[in-house]
């Protein structure tokens, strides 16, 4: 029996496996340690797709606590105040999140992992040729239950084709350019969520990544935190290539989902036979919703108008004709994003707090005005202002806060003005004061961490 743990084992590994052979549909599961063992799979509506928790900075704590371990921090995305926070301003163990800078008071943190993911959806299109009767999709189906197939838009039935791997055969051929859609539902593992941290040089377009990449939509990148439109890159196997060499000293992190693997409880179908009077029919799995079920009566599709759902039990308005064909498909197990709410919020600048009836806070941006100072003099700054140089100065920029902003403006005609560093904080990564060398220079620092220091959003 084939078990793929995962794309490689080791072989200085060491895994204990069990004595038995389990029982039919059970999977193997390990505690962390090599030991391996079988378990049920679960279904129903208990399986989580994304976990958020929403904490709030106090100015000094660096550690936070969220309400479940934390698989990998390449399953993390953290934001502080809307601003993405690169993996190397913070570290994950278990429940605990660890900041290497502590976060502004009042500043909101948002903590994002994935705990499991079910149900992802791959999509195959072809076009018939009225001989061919057997198609190769992108990712092997383990079971036709996972399977939607039209033909010009036209559901088809499971009579009319087979699964076997990756390859759909259809009992007749399609016609001469009709066109085949075949929709099946992966799960993604958790483990092949995986994270690239790559820098750019300022004249290389091409980065080579840890693993192929078969679709950009399963892609997040982002220079030196900013999220990247999928129209500025493209992925070929293991390479990506922006449009635009990213900056020398720019940090890039990609985010990407590895390989997949079906779980056979994702989409159930139940067959039935109508009998003229039976209206009420009990589906294999729970739907989350009458959304999640698709219901055909002699290959048409019912409109969910006509249908209502209790539990595992789907009832149509009028019964369907004796002898009609019954085909329902129930996806199960998925589940809304959970948000975590804190017991208490402290309201930062431009931020109001409001706890309605349902106990859950509601955080509101009322608008944050900057501060403005125009300087023709040596300057200290402070966060949040925007300063106009009217004349040749220097400003020296405060101790760096993740997510603390600058803005600036050149408007003195000159060349000569700078911007210098505090201390042991970087600007674009480097130690080194900053020229205006653009008389007409506009653009904003943030503050990113100990690695980039403050960087520049917007030119």
């Amino acid at each position: 029996m084939p078990v793929k743990f995962r794309d490689s084992i080791n072989i200085n590994d060491s895994y204990t496996l069990p004595a038995t052979d389990g029982s039919a549909d059970q999977v193997i599961k390990t505690d962390g340690s090599g030991n391996l063992s079988f378990t049920n799979q679960s279904s129903g509506g208990s399986q989580l797709s994304v976990e958020k928790n929403i904490l709030t900075g106090n100015g000094s704590a660096t550690a936070f606590t969220v309400s479940s371990t934390i698989a990998s921090e390449n399953n993390t995305q953290i934001y502080i105040d809307g601003v993405y926070q690169s993996k190397d301003n913070y570290s994950a163990s278990g429940t605990t999140v660890t900041f290497t800078t502590a976060p502004p008071n009042g500043a909101e943190i948002e903590v994002i992992h994935f705990v499991s993911v079910q149900g992802a959806i791959k999509v195959n299109s072809f076009t018939g040729n009225n001989s061919t009767v057997a198609f190769t999709t992108g990712a092997s189906i383990i079971d036709e239950d996972n399977t939607q197939i039209y033909i010009d838009g036209v559901y088809q039935s499971k009579n009319n084709y087979t699964t076997s791997g990756n390859v759909i055969t259809f009992s007749t051929a399609p016609g001469t350019g009709a066109i085949i859609e075949a929709v099946h539902i992966k799960a993604i593992d958790l483990s092949t969520i995986v994270g690239d941290q790559l820098t750019g040089n300022g004249s290389a377009t091409a980065f080579t990544l840890s693993r192929s990449i078969d679709d950009e939509n399963n892609t997040f990148v982002f220079i030196n935190g900013v999220y990247q439109d999928k129209s500025t890159y493209s992925i070929s196997g293991t390479t990506l290539t922006f449009s635009t060499a990213p900056q020398n000293g720019y940090g890039i992190e990609v985010m990407k989902l590895g390989n997949v693997s079906v779980t056979t409880n994702a989409l159930v179908t139940n067959s039935f036979t109508a009998n003229g009077s039976t209206t009420a029919y009990t589906l294999g799995v729970t739907p989350a919703s009458l959304h999640a079920v698709n219901a055909y009566i002699s290959g048409l599709r019912q409109d969910n108008s006509t249908l209502s759902l209790s539990g595992n039990t789907l009832t149509f308005s009028t019964a369907p004709p004796s002898g009609a064909s019954i085909e329902i498909r129930s996806i199960g197990g998925i589940n809304a994003t959970t948000v975590v709410s804190p017991s208490s919020v402290t309201a930062g600048t431009g931020i109001s707090v409001t706890n309605p009836s349902t106990g859950n806070f509601v955080v509101t941006n009322t608008g944050l005005d900057y501060n403005v100072s125009v300087i023709t003099s040596a300057t200290t700054a402070v966060k949040n202002t925007l300063y106009v140089f009217t004349g040749s100065a220097a400003l020296t920029l405060p101790a760096g806060v993740v997510g603390n902003s600058i803005k600036i403006s050149n408007r003195s005609a000159a060349t000569t003005c700078t911007v210098v560093p505090n201390g042991t904080d970087k600007i674009m990564g480097s130690n080194a004061t900053m020229t205006l060398d653009d008389e007409n220079a506009s653009f904003e620092l943030i503050y990113s961490g100990t690695a980039q220091g403050w960087v520049i959003i917007g030119q």
